[in-house]
């Protein structure tokens, strides 16, 4: 299976969040049990990934750096 090409969050943050919101919303589910809080944490995740975008430098994949930002506001 290719892996999806990375995106730049600065220019194709959409996309970014269409890619990603599934995966992301499934982490911070498994974390915190409750459907309505993890819709709100994930949301929170993307709005403080969002504010950063301009400051990514791709020292890895994208994913990784917007799930770890995913655990640390669920923490």
């Amino acid at each position: 299976m290719e892996r999806p090409p990375e995106l730049d969050p600065a220019t194709q943050f959409k996309d970014l969040y269409e890619r990603e919101y599934r995966s992301v919303y499934r982490t911070v589910r498994a974390m915190v049990f409750d459907s309505s809080l993890a819709e709100d944490l994930a949301q929170e995740a993307f709005v403080r990934a969002y504010r950063s975008r301009d400051r990514y430098r791709p020292t890895g994949p994208v994913g990784a750096l917007l799930h770890r930002t995913t655990a640390h506001v669920t923490l």
